[in-house]
């Protein structure tokens, strides 16, 4: 968890969403409609012991208390998020909740918890699988274990806009400008990008510094999987819910040999692909196409992780083969269009050393489903 805990402490940031009197219900609602979703009746709540892991500002924290939890544990190595969550919990009752300033990975908790919840977290750590690993051993017995996944390919087009903003500093000659200066002015560069996802996400400064300004983010050659998740705790736990839900099981009650893990394993290697645009739905790979596909993508994102200012010719020839196997399935031709563009853009950066800000306002409905929330229940 330290590389996280590290770009935080040195730059003083908690780069979520923040909590106020004015946002309050909005977020309340986001809760509501989530673990709506996610088949999670709200009432389960009433008089559990909570354990997040990574609470950011403390807004999951204030809803779970108001369904009546009989504790929750909070979890941060980060003093400006512990401080944020104290803020956010002011008026609750000390008896409701606990707050530990630790690594989670050196903490020592000997009790279990009815549910256990790390939101934004598991991807970004050095160790994914044991990490998470620790955190299904803390679930009791008939409990659940809430978390979200992302992959390269639900990432890659926030990984690109990384790549875009890494040679914008460059040409705007910023390399050796202040943290606040660059996110100044990459906030102005993508605030449209983030604005096309709607009004309720978080504010623009910290989204850059959350994925823009984190090359660590951007560069990792590999992440945590909806697939990883499963196949990690398959043998303890069983699959029970996700969000976005994309799974169909039309397997009768009495077949007593189904297995929902290895039926929504299939079943995601048919699908991966539509988190890659959100733009673009309802393509289905078999597991020959899923891997061609994985393979083209993982290749852009080595060539990512070791990118360079005077080297962009292997990714340039990675997307010109990804853009043609793409465009062979998908009927708008929205994401080969972005494709192009980005092709179109750091060719520009490879030959003039210059970047049309017009070309890159072209990319800002490109969204994957970035991070995919998923439940299970111990067995």
């Amino acid at each position: 968890m330290k590389p996280y805990l590290t770009y935080y402490k040195k730059n003083k940031i908690i780069p979520v969403i923040k909590v106020n009197n004015k946002n309050t219900k909005i977020l309340d609602k986001q809760r509501s409609n989530l673990f709506d979703q996610l088949k999670i009746d709200k009432r389960l709540f009433y008089n559990s012991e909570v354990l997040e892991v990574g609470p950011g500002t403390g807004y999951n924290a204030n809803y779970l208390i108001n369904c009546g939890v009989k504790k929750i544990t909070l979890v941060d190595g980060n003093k400006s998020s512990i401080e944020s969550v104290k803020k956010t919990l002011k008026k609750k009752k000390s008896t409701q909740y606990k707050i530990l300033q630790n690594d989670f990975l050196d903490l020592r908790l000997k009790k279990k918890f009815d549910f256990v919840i790390c939101e934004n977290v598991i991807s970004g750590v050095k160790n994914p699988e044991k990490f998470f690993r620790k955190l299904s051993s803390l679930v009791s017995d008939n409990g659940y274990l809430l978390i979200n996944c992302s992959d390269n390919i639900s990432l890659f087009s926030e990984k690109i806009r990384g790549v875009i903003a890494y040679l914008l500093i460059d040409v705007n000659k910023l390399n050796n400008s202040s943290f606040k200066i660059k996110t100044k002015f990459l906030s102005k560069v993508f605030a449209s990008h983030l604005k096309s996802l709607g009004r309720n996400t978080r504010a623009i400064d910290d989204w850059v510094q959350d994925v823009l300004l984190y090359e660590y983010w951007w560069r990792k050659k590999s992440y945590f999987s909806l697939y990883s998740a499963i196949n990690t705790v398959k043998d303890k736990f069983n699959f029970y819910s996700s969000s976005p839900f994309c799974f169909t099981s039309y397997s009768w009650y009495k077949n007593t040999k189904f297995s929902l893990n290895d039926h929504t394993l299939n079943e995601f290697l048919k699908i991966q692909q539509n988190f890659f645009d959100i733009r673009s739905k309802n393509i289905y790979f078999s597991k020959k196409e899923n891997k061609n596909f994985n393979n083209l993508v993982n290749k852009a994102c080595k060539c990512i992780y070791s990118l360079k200012y005077e080297n962009l010719n292997n990714l340039l020839s990675i997307l010109y083969k990804f853009k043609k196997f793409v465009s062979k399935y998908e009927k708008n031709n929205l994401t080969v269009n972005s494709l192009n563009q980005v092709i179109v853009i750091l060719s520009d950066y490879k030959k003039r050393k210059k970047i049309d800000i017009r070309k890159v306002e072209k990319l800002k409905s490109w969204w994957g489903y970035a991070t995919q929330y998923i439940v299970f229940k111990k067995k």
